[in-house]
């Protein structure tokens, strides 16, 4: 049986913020470089700002993501342990049971 994660007819608020989220990181970057080509005095660096903002943008996309999946135990951990390569469940990748 398979399992039906939304309703017909029914929006999903946290699936339309993944999009937006992830919208806002993928075109935050290519606009702060175009906005430092049109102002004056603006040097490529300028456009730094726009990298943690892309960054924290991605992470709460997927985040909502997971959320408008069904998925709210332990998301923050299992997207942390994919993010750095830890284990999500805290044990280090050494200590496996033999």
């Amino acid at each position: 049986m398979s399992r039906s994660f939304s309703q017909p007819g029914r929006s999903n608020h946290r699936a339309t913020l993944a999009v937006i989220c992830g919208v806002v990181a993928v075109v935050v970057l290519p606009v702060a470089v175009e906005l430092t080509r049109k102002i004056s005095g603006a040097l490529l660096l300028d456009a730094a700002w726009a990298i943690p903002v892309a960054a924290l943008a991605s992470v709460a996309s997927i985040m909502f993501e997971r959320g408008a999946r069904g998925e709210r135990h332990g998301h923050a951990a299992r997207l942390l342990a994919e993010v750095t390569g830890a284990p999500a469940d805290g044990m280090a990748a050494w200590d496996v049971a033999a």
